[in-house]
């Protein structure tokens, strides 16, 4: 099969939804967290303000995202996952980075952190969109055989406090044991 038509159907299995399999992400029917027992990853409400989302709800903030919030001031916060293990961190998180859609943006931090008890990779990017400030948080954690991305943004003035909100919703987001591990269920 040439490229070109590969490249073509792989596209339209990723727009239809037909990875190999899906993250298992819900929302606890009190809206307070979000689980997924899969992958071991628990979400709760960072605060009384904020909106738990799954599936599509959090693909609606970000294409290919299985989880998410939203908090009044316009904070939005996804959970991504890519393939791959502690080895590609880096570039995982350089790719990301590259595809934010800000056309000015600055990278303020690059730095190596451990994140529930694993090395991971956290990057501040800011930028303007529309004439509007735009700030992200974005941390990268390996975690079974997959990259979980936790991306959180917040638009307009005052750069400073999103930092504050974009936090909330990192610290929010805890790993658990796993029984037995799931086959790897998303690809981003």
């Amino acid at each position: 099969m040439n490229r070109r038509i590969l490249g073509t159907l792989i596209a339209w299995l990723l727009l239809a939804g037909a990875t190999p399999g899906h993250a298992e992400v819900t929302l606890v029917a009190d809206g307070a967290q979000l689980v997924d027992d899969g992958l071991g990853l628990r979400v709760r409400r960072p605060g009384e303000r904020w909106t738990l989302v799954a599936g599509p709800g959090a693909a609606r903030m970000v294409a290919g995202a299985v989880a998410g919030g939203v908090v009044e001031r316009g904070t939005r916060a996804v959970l991504l996952l890519h393939a791959g293990g502690a080895g590609q961190l880096e570039a995982v998180a350089r790719e990301a980075v590259g595809h934010l859609g800000l056309p000015s943006q600055r990278l303020v931090q690059n730095v190596a952190v451990v994140f529930g008890g694993r090395r991971a990779r956290r990057v501040l990017v800011e930028g303007r969109r529309d004439g509007t400030e735009v700030a992200y948080r974005i941390t990268f954690v390996p975690r079974m055989g997959r990259i979980v991305e936790i991306r959180a943004w917040r638009s307009g003035s005052g750069v400073m406090p999103a930092y504050v909100d974009l936090a909330r919703f990192e610290r929010a987001l805890t790993f658990v044991p796993v029984e037995s591990p799931a086959a790897p269920t998303f690809v981003s």
